[in-house]
């Protein structure tokens, strides 16, 4: 055995294992959820963090003021452990804070939360996601702000964000089942504007017009050209878009209803109100 040369390891590209993959799918070594969520690791490291993040327009964050009362009330109604903490403005992170923690604060009676925070991690968002899930699983951090190149925040990406993308969807006890779209009528649909363009596609089986956007939101501002007012709609080939509801410059529910559109074609007409 001793003064035996060992045999260089033979490594495996993305490809072949790719390939390698596909045969133990097909001969029953691994199912098919397995071998999706084995691909989802390798189309997830390439990819940058503001990809899965959560926009700073749907975060959740506090002010270092807030109250216990205020704070308490986030903490119900989200359902979340952690939750920012800004002093000012958000752009302003100064920590995090974690349920367990200001439990300790209501019951030791202490006054303010500063001193229960816990340091934020900073990314840029251009980072790398599967650079940023080995970074985080070995500092044992759950949950990292997103800044943009001036240094203002972004968004705030998740351990359970990315892994999310890896394994599906993860419910626990705690989540509210969010429901994207209802069927209101025939061939009427009434969808969350951030839903994904190809779940749509999906659910109405039609196929829609891809840009730059990924979301209905992005489509339906893609075609009507300015932020829509409540009520206001366009056409697309034979179906009718309407945004329901709009707050401020968020569209928050888009009306969708085929075979009422521009059946000639795909130019697109807007109608206020209608």
């Amino acid at each position: 055995i001793f003064g035996k040369k060992l045999k260089k390891s033979v490594t495996v590209g993305e490809e072949e294992f790719r390939i390698l993959l596909s045969l133990s799918r097909e001969k029953g070594t691994i199912d098919e959820y397995e071998k999706e969520m084995i691909e989802g690791v390798f189309e997830l490291q390439d990819k940058p963090v503001y990809e899965v993040m959560t926009p700073r327009v749907d975060m959740v964050a506090l002010p270092l003021n807030a109250s216990k009362e205020e704070i308490a009330e986030c903490f119900a109604k989200t359902g979340y452990s952690r939750i920012p903490i800004y002093n000012g403005s958000i752009d302003n992170i100064v920590g995090i804070l974690h349920v367990k923690d200001f439990l300790k604060i209501v019951l030791k009676g202490d006054d303010g939360i500063r001193d229960h925070l816990h340091k934020p991690a900073f990314v840029p968002d251009t980072k790398k996601i599967g650079e940023l899930f080995r970074e985080m699983r070995k500092k044992k951090i759950q949950m990292a702000i997103v800044i943009d190149e001036f240094g203002g925040v972004e968004g705030l990406v998740t351990m359970e964000d990315i892994i999310e993308e890896i394994v599906g969807e993860i419910q626990d006890e705690y989540d509210i089942e969010e429901v994207l779209y209802r069927k209101i009528g025939p061939d009427t649909y009434v969808f969350d504007a951030k839903i994904p363009i190809e779940d749509v596609e999906k659910v109405i089986n039609e196929k829609l017009p891809k840009e730059e956007y990924e979301t209905l939101s992005g489509l339906f501002l893609d075609l009507i050209g300015h932020i829509p007012q409540n009520g206001e709609s366009v056409t697309y080939n034979s179906l009718k878009f309407t945004a329901i509801d709009v707050r401020g410059n968020r569209i928050m529910k888009i009306k969708i209803e085929k075979g009422k559109g521009n059946e000639e074609g795909k130019d697109k007409t807007s109608n206020r109100r209608s």
